[in-house]
């Protein structure tokens, strides 16, 4: 059910627990696991249709923290397309680490995710939740089997994108950031296809990409592309103060 994320622990100061529950689970077990495991926050995901988890564990004083949707396609072949006039798109090394995870701090700057939607969590450190994640993924097959890096005409990084596979059929776009000066120029639905060849190079047809429901922008890059929302998740705070 929970189980303490190590990372979490090193970004917050104190023991954090998550985990994904697919069946209904009142929310004093959850309580109940995450303090046997001494967490002070549990973070736990649910699928949408789970009310009675939801209504639970909001009992137990839980903050609805995001909404996600999951996008799905099977590719038959690969898509067509390549980089807009004057990019190049190659495979980041362990020696790009340090600016992807710079590009992916200034991308996600802005962005509203579960941790920056819980007050109690300092602004600062969630924002280097995105830009630690980009960087481990050039040099940990535990993040990433693949990341992509876009350069633009000047050799600058111009976007950068990570892929993890999560089974034999499928692969999954994890972090995707386009930098502001090269923004509206195709980028990001060029690494959609861009991943998606990539993905079938490795035998996985299906590609799924996540995002917030909120993130009306990427959604339609997604259907354009043919994708479809197959399943949506809440995302809830539980702290474990008292």
């Amino acid at each position: 059910m929970l189980t303490l994320s190590p990372l979490d622990q090193q970004r917050f100061g104190f023991p954090v627990a998550k985990g994904l529950l697919l069946e209904h689970v009142p929310g004093t077990s959850v309580v109940e696991r995450a303090r046997a495991l001494g967490a002070r926050l549990a973070i736990v995901r649910i699928p949408v249709t789970l009310l009675a988890t939801a209504q639970s564990l909001e009992e137990r004083g839980a903050i609805l923290c995001d909404t996600l949707v999951h996008y799905v396609k099977r590719y038959e072949a690969p898509p067509l397309g390549k980089p807009p006039e004057g990019y190049t798109c190659t495979a980041a090394s362990p020696d790009d680490a340090d600016e992807v995870a710079s590009l992916s701090r200034a991308t996600f700057a802005n962005y509203f995710g579960h941790y920056h939607s819980d007050p109690r969590l300092e602004r600062k450190l969630c924002d280097e939740i995105y830009s630690s994640w980009a960087g481990h993924s050039c040099r940990d097959p535990a993040f990433a089997d693949h990341v992509l890096m876009v350069r633009g005409p000047a050799n600058d990084l111009a976007a950068f994108a990570t892929i993890k596979r999560i089974s034999d059929q499928r692969c999954q776009g994890v972090l995707y950031g386009v930098s502001s000066a090269h923004q509206k120029r195709g980028l990001y639905a060029f690494l959609v296809n861009e991943a998606a060849r990539w993905s079938l190079s490795q035998g996985a047809p299906e590609f799924l990409y996540s995002t917030q429901l909120t993130n009306l922008g990427v959604q339609k890059v997604y259907c354009r592309s043919g994708y479809e929302p197959v399943e949506y998740f809440y995302t809830f705070h539980l702290w474990l103060d008292d």
